[in-house]
């Protein structure tokens, strides 16, 4: 620390060596500090000494005293090297940040936390700083307490909170992704709690702490594949095929179709008349369950648009509005108001977008049908879709997805009661829900996503192939893999996507995991903040 106004002299060429500054840095510092903080107040010199710098500065202190200092401050320790965009990284507090009514109570040199959890429960694990009034003379020295510490604060500490993160499948899900772009989300379906949240490519959090942080966040923000950025909550993605099960869903509910409901592929949905078709993989006659097995997509694209044709809607407007309240309904096309931050809410379309689009009355279904398959103006982002998957395995339920399961001294900030609600905003019936579940399981054993299979367990599953474009231009295929097991008690529900794979989902994104063991889950411990 330094008091500027007390810098007479000192020993500056030792101090320069010492730091590895030169005293053109050593004269900026200053007089940053001067402009912060004003010359008679402490500031922050040089933060996070290395052991080698504090134990040359401990042995010529004498030489900068009175205007130089060693302050102790806490530092956080990471004993895993996991999940780095999950806990977020802190950073210290600036001028920027005090005129923020949110801080009242941070000084210059603090930290706060940044990203990830760090940020979202910065209040709980701050604490509360105590403080001291005393009297000064006209020198500014300290001189006694005032009003013999009649309105001085204790300090509290921050509260440790406990995680739903599973600490080994989280490692196991960022070594399965190392040299790749992409995540992969796992979920508890019955209390909605992260079980991991692996981004591609990540950071160990020790790297973002100690005297090297300044040095590591600037080659991880200079870094193009962005390890910073957590695509678990912030990158969006068509989910192709994925969606599919949602459109089984919708189809039966809306009564256009049932699990008998028949529809031929010959090489492609030829439902739009003139102009390019829709191709579908495999020839043949499919019903709903067979459609989800083997990913059809001209039975798909026929369910929509029955369902947006359908009679009963006096418009296109309201029949796509219909369909809309279904995917908000599923948690699509919305924040989901996990405790992460910077969560993105995807992308559902509306009658609003398409009559900006092409203006009113001059569109219709076919200007869309891509949609039906998880291409097109939908966009996801992977918590979504593993949330989708926790609906579809509760039958029609799903919880907040969270990370923070408990705070040790009580939920003094009211944070987690919305994690506890059930959202079921549409009654749909068991039996609908079953007939998506065969088809599922049906993925697994026998159909796209057979690479998932393990023994013993009934898994149900939706494999996809995004086509992706960048600028205009065909990029490799984003591969995708969603699920949920063990079919008749779900203990996980699972979405993973490999950016650019080239490759089908069922193939590529097809991981093979086993349920949780029966033991308790192994909790990830945050300590609190000084």
């Amino acid at each position: 620390m330094v008091i500027p106004g007390k810098l007479k002299g000192i020993d500056t060429f030792t101090l320069c060596n010492i730091l590895k500054i030169d005293t053109a840095e050593y004269k900026k510092r200053v007089l940053n500090s001067i402009l912060k903080n004003k010359s008679f107040r402490p500031s922050v010199f040089e933060a996070l000494l290395s052991n080698e710098k504090m134990a040359l500065l401990n042995e010529s202190m004498y030489k900068f005293e009175p205007g130089f200092y060693l302050q102790q401050r806490s530092v956080r320790d990471y004993p895993f090297d996991a999940g780095g965009n999950v806990l977020g990284y802190l950073s210290e507090v600036d001028s920027t940040t005090l005129k923020n009514p949110k801080y009242v109570g941070y000084n210059m040199g603090d930290y706060i936390g940044k990203v990830g959890l760090e940020k979202t429960y910065e209040k709980v694990l701050m604490g509360q700083r105590g403080i001291e009034f005393w009297k000064k003379d006209n020198k500014n020295r300290l001189t006694d307490k005032w009003e013999a510490g009649k309105y001085d604060t204790i300090s509290i500490a921050g509260q440790n909170m406990y995680t739903s993160l599973d600490i080994e499948l989280q490692e196991l899900g960022e070594k399965l992704m190392q040299n790749k772009l992409g995540s992969i989300v796992a979920v508890d379906p019955k209390t909605g709690g992260i079980l991991c949240m692996v981004s591609a490519p990540s950071f160990k959090p020790k790297l973002l702490t100690g005297a090297e942080r300044k040095k590591h966040i600037s080659e991880l923000l200079l870094n193009p594949a962005l390890p910073l950025l957590n695509r678990s909550v912030s990158a969006t993605y068509s989910p192709g095929s994925t969606f599919k099960t949602l459109q089984a869903l919708v189809g039966m509910h809306e009564g256009v179709i049932n699990t008998q409901t028949a529809v031929s592929c010959g090489g492609a949905f030829y439902g739009c008349g003139s102009g390019r078709p829709m191709k579908c993989l495999d020839y043949g006659t499919y019903n709903l369950r067979s459609a989800v097995t083997f990913s059809d997509n001209t039975y798909f694209a026929t369910v929509m648009q029955r369902v947006i044709n359908n009679p009963k809607y006096p418009n296109i407007d309201s029949s796509l509005s219909a369909w809309n309240n279904y995917m908000y309904a599923f948690g699509l096309g919305k924040k989901l108001g996990v405790d992460v931050p910077s969560e993105r809410k995807g992308f559902i379309p509306d009658p609003a977008y398409f009559n900006k689009t092409y203006g009113n009355g001059k569109w219709n279904y076919c200007t869309f049908r891509s949609v039906s398959i998880g291409q097109g103006e939908v966009v996801t982002t992977p918590i979504q879709v593993a949330n989708e998957m926790a609906y579809i395995a509760n039958k029609g339920w799903y919880k907040i997805p969270h990370l923070v399961d408990s705070i040790e001294g009580g939920d003094t900030y009211a944070m987690l009661g919305k994690f506890k609600e059930k959202h079921n905003a549409i009654d749909i019936e068991d039996s609908i829900y079953e007939a998506v579940h065969d088809g599922m399981q049906g993925v697994v054993e026998r159909g796209t996503g057979t690479n998932a299979k393990v023994k013993g367990i009934n898994i149900c599953g939706k494999t996809g192939t995004v086509e992706n474009y960048f600028r205009g231009v065909k990029q490799p295929n984003h591969a995708f893999f969603c699920g949920f097991a063990p079919r008749e008690n779900p203990k996980i529900a699972i979405m993973c996507v490999v950016e650019n794979s080239g490759r089908f989902g069922g193939t590529y994104a097809c991981l093979l995991y086993t349920s949780p063991s029966p033991r308790d889950r192994q909790k990830t411990r945050m300590p609190s903040s000084a």
